[in-house]
């Protein structure tokens, strides 16, 4: 039996709404996107890492580097890998200023060059054998290694010479999945400070435009914060794109925070944290002090990972409170990026 379609049922046709628009803002590059990385200082190692006749070889950026010491202590960084055959000199040995390589003994000295080859006279070292230098600098018990040919700016004094410090050098203890600079942000990102951590803030002190040049964000702001029943006031700044300076007064004496982002690769940061006292004569009162300051950031810290472990960072909308790191975002937005070691590290 045939039926008319007159006799169908009749069928209401359903507008589904159209799905919302996201509205995010501009994409910050990640590191390594592109080929390039921001140009700023990055932690390698700790100072105690790089022992005086031996060679330390770790991961930085999207490559390999090693450190070493030459006779007079100074520390160098270098790229990993051999130019003869790419052997890793991270596993090679320290001769005077130079490090060699463990398979044919070519020898590099601080600035990169290739002074020797294994057998000696019978073959000099080729002129393109070289392997990349990057600017060093080893400051606060960290060796820290400059993404360039040369540093566009140079580490930041704190409040007190560096002669006058006392240092403790610890870790987090736990990779973060992201960039070092997505840490920074979180540190700019007032609103975080404040729902996260209890801190106080006046909202009319926040960053103008003069804050920033293009290569440094060393904008200081006032906060105040409640932990453990002490009051305490404190400002701080972000340098570059991988640290951050804290500088701090509890109960009438200063103390002073570093955290320090290396880049192992691309979206990972691993984080080292020094706390800092002035000396004032009494070695144990003030190794005391600095570890104190190690250990209220790192708490602090420790309640930002669950956050970290998950993100999944893009900017969104932003609220009048965020004036703060939507600066921050232009600022990285127009950081310089570069590779120069990509040839070598890789």
């Amino acid at each position: 039996m045939t039926t008319s379609r007159s006799a169908q049922p009749h069928q209401e046709t359903v507008t589904s709404p159209a799905a919302p628009l996201r509205r995010a803002g501009r994409p910050i590059p990640a590191e390594g996107e592109g080929g390039v990385f921001t140009q700023s200082w990055f932690p390698i190692c700790r100072s105690t890492d790089v022992i005086p006749g031996k060679v330390f070889g770790t991961t930085f950026l999207d490559g390999r580097v090693v450190a070493f010491r030459g006779n007079d202590g100074v520390a160098q960084v270098l790229s990993a890998y051999c130019p003869h055959l790419g052997t890793d000199l991270g596993v090679g040995s320290v001769v005077d200023d130079t490090v060699v390589c463990a398979l044919h003994r070519w020898q590099f000295d601080r600035s990169g060059a290739c002074t020797q080859t294994g057998t000696g006279l019978r073959d000099a070292p080729p002129a393109a054998a070289r392997l990349f230098r990057f600017p060093t600098v080893e400051r606060w018990g960290l060796i820290w290694a400059f993404n360039g040919t040369e540093p566009l700016w140079e580490l930041p004094d704190l409040r007190f010479p560096d002669d006058e410090l006392v240092v403790h050098v610890g870790e987090l203890g736990t990779m973060l999945d992201v960039d070092p600079w997505v840490f920074c942000c979180n540190t700019m990102d007032i609103q975080h400070l404040e729902a996260l951590h209890g801190t106080e803030y006046d909202p009319q002190v926040l960053l103008g435009d003069e804050a920033f040049t293009a290569t440094e964000f060393s904008t200081f702001i006032e906060l105040k914060c409640a932990r453990y029943g002490t009051p305490m006031h404190y400002n701080y700044g972000v340098w570059g794109t991988s640290f951050f300076t804290l500088d701090a007064e509890i109960s009438g004496r200063w103390y002073g925070v570093v955290d320090a982002l290396a880049m192992p690769s691309p979206g990972k940061t691993h984080t080292y944290i020094l706390g800092f006292a002035q000396k004032t004569g009494d070695d144990l009162a003030d190794a005391a002090q600095a570890a104190s300051a190690y250990c209220w950031e790192r708490d602090v810290l420790i309640e930002d990972l669950p956050v970290f472990q998950n993100l999944h960072f893009r900017p969104g909308p932003p609220t009048k409170s965020d004036r703060s790191v939507v600066k921050f975002y232009e600022y990285l937005r127009k950081y310089p990026r570069a590779h120069p070691s990509a040839d070598f590290i890789n």
